[in-house]
């Protein structure tokens, strides 16, 4: 904001405009900055932030006084605005800060009609307690770790040498040790019943263990009485099963959501004790 206060007033209509959108009965309320008003008098006076809506054939209209004062507002400052006021009947008068008031400021501009506010940023240290100091979450870290798919390098069937020579089998021993595991199935050799196919049991022999690094494993199952049936109907005992795969590195991702990043302003009513956060997004929530 800058130091001739229009960025401050600017600020002001902006967290207006933000509640009114939010909060306010009245549909498309426009709240301007650096408005003109003609009084009773006839003289036209300057209001910082002011807007108007009409409800039941009543023109209801509010102005700000914006002080960006490095110091709280004096009871002098109350007194301005009122003799400004004094020349409109009817109207609603704010006066916004954002360092506070001085002692017996807020009672005498309540006692003249006029509602102090404080609109400033959000106080980092202060904003995220309740009324009675109980601390409110602000910051929430999700670490988030994504695992990779397995990488496949090879699948072995080690067929029985005794079974393969007796069967005139030599042919599956160089050219069917690696094969596509969803065609093979096993079968038990007493009840010749299918027990699994390959692929099922290629699932069971990976381990649950998690590295932080890349890391290569190799699993062999040993049969006693099994075969292996494959997708042309050979039938041939097996040995073992052995798999080698690699387990890639998890992949870590840590995500923060910090509401102090989310918070445009923040407004305290001192009339009613209410205090409210303006989020960006220009939703609002009331602090308790």
């Amino acid at each position: 904001m800058s130091n001739d206060g229009i960025g401050y007033e600017k600020f002001v209509q902006n967290v207006m405009q933000a509640i009114l959108n939010a909060e306010g009965g009245q549909q498309n309320i426009e709240v301007e900055h650096n408005v003109r008003l003609k009084g009773n008098s006839g003289a036209k006076r300057q209001f910082d932030v002011y807007w108007e809506y009409k409800q039941a054939g009543i023109v209801h209209k509010t102005v700000i006084e914006c002080k960006d004062y490095s110091r709280k507002i004096s009871i002098d400052k109350i007194d301005a605005l009122k003799g400004k006021l004094d020349d409109f009947p009817g109207i609603t008068g704010l006066i916004a800060t954002h360092k506070g008031y001085e002692s017996g400021a807020k009672t005498y501009a309540q006692n003249r009609g006029i509602h102090a506010l404080i609109i400033r940023p959000l106080n980092e240290k202060t904003d995220f307690k309740t009324k009675d100091g109980e601390p409110l979450i602000r910051r929430v870290e999700i670490n988030m770790v994504c695992m990779p798919g397995l990488q496949i390098k090879s699948l072995e069937c080690l067929l029985d040498k005794e079974y393969v020579k007796e069967h005139n089998l030599d042919n599956l021993v160089g050219h069917r040790r690696l094969y596509d595991p969803q065609n093979i199935m096993l079968e038990d050799g007493k009840t010749k019943r299918t027990v699994t196919m390959v692929s099922e049991l290629m699932n069971m022999m990976i381990t649950d263990d998690v590295s932080k690094t890349a890391k290569e494993y190799e699993v062999t199952r040993e049969f006693e009485d099994t075969f292996v049936i494959y997708e042309d109907g050979t039938r041939c005992k097996l040995k073992a099963i052995h798999l080698t795969y690699t387990r890639p590195a998890p992949i870590t991702n840590k995500i923060t959501f910090d509401m102090a990043d989310y918070i445009k302003a923040v407004v305290e009513y001192l009339e009613t004790g209410e205090k409210k956060m303006v989020f960006t997004d220009g939703k609002t929530t009331n602090i308790e």
